[in-house]
């Protein structure tokens, strides 16, 4: 399946979600226990893999199933992410943001999940 038209909108999207969840993150780190950023933060995470498995981006969408597993744990907790975890997110993030950049650059994601998938872990 030809998706190079659906390029402009994925970029767009893309980007949009991963600025989403860094404001999220940040806005759970000063409120744990705050659900409704906790279930915002699942579904972005969630429309995220889709939209990179969708286009063909298995490293996008490797890396955001793994933090989808972490955010499902989160969903399952009161007491928020450790100091650790957030930096791990945050990490993921950036990592995502650089993937994005690179397609948007040279056509190819450049990103490999494998070290942040540990730290997820």
């Amino acid at each position: 399946m030809d998706t190079s038209e659906y390029m402009p909108m994925f970029l767009a999207e893309a980007q949009e979600h991963l600025q989403e969840l860094n404001l999220a993150i940040v806005r759970l780190e000063d409120n744990p226990s705050d659900r409704a950023t906790v279930d915002e933060i699942f579904r972005i995470a969630h429309s995220l893999k889709g939209m990179s498995a969708t286009m063909g981006f298995a490293q996008i969408a490797q890396l955001t199933h793994e933090m989808e597993d972490v955010f499902e744990l989160l969903r399952q907790r009161n007491e928020g992410l450790p100091r650790e975890a957030i930096d791990t997110v945050l990490a993921c993030l950036d990592a995502l943001s650089g993937a994005v950049d690179s397609i948007e650059s040279d056509g190819a994601e450049s990103l490999d999940p494998a070290p942040l998938v540990e730290r997820l872990h």
